[in-house]
């Protein structure tokens, strides 16, 4: 175990801890929240700024910027609302623990996936980084393993959203 494993380990200690307390609903919601909450931003805040050029004198750049921000926030606040919901409704059923459980599960693969992604960015660099050498990489535990886990990710993570945009481009025309 070296310094790697260290700071790989606390990442993932932090996200076990954080799935635990928010459970799995609250920690999919976030994440839903954010990714529905871009798409959504960019599909239709264009409606909040029709209402905002009826009410304000601002500047195109401020509105657009604005109407962004608004229905960004909404979205992922409305998101949040539904997940809470759905976490006492589990809470009623008896599932409070399996949704701690799973949400534990889900926060490690999702610290795990933002160490990655931090990894393939110290990696980029032509000159290695001081704590982040060959020999270390080789003798850690957990940096093979997590180090893999954007690379298998992100690739279909953006063939699915190339194939979403495309699927609504040919829906519009």
């Amino acid at each position: 175990m070296n310094s790697i494993d260290i700071v790989l380990g606390i990442f993932l200690l932090i996200g076990l801890v954080q799935g635990f307390r928010k459970g799995l609903f609250v920690q999919l919601a976030s994440l839903a929240g954010l990714f529905l909450g871009v798409i959504g931003a960019i599909y239709f805040s264009h409606y909040v700024a029709s209402f905002l050029v009826s009410q304000t004198n601002w500047s195109e750049h401020t509105l657009n910027l604005a109407a962004f921000a608004i229905t960004f926030i909404g979205i992922v606040f409305l998101v949040s609302v539904i997940a809470r919901i759905i976490t006492k409704a589990a809470d009623f059923a008896a599932l409070g623990l399996v949704n701690k459980l799973m949400g534990s599960l889900f926060g490690v693969l999702k610290m795990g996936f933002i160490a990655s992604v931090i990894l393939l960015f110290l990696n980029s660099f032509e000159t290695e980084v001081l704590f982040l050498n060959e020999e270390k990489k080789e003798a850690s535990i957990l940096y093979k393993p997590v180090s893999k886990l954007a690379p298998l990710v992100l690739p279909k993570l953006i063939k699915s959203i190339e194939g979403y945009v495309n699927d609504k481009e040919e829906f519009e025309t």
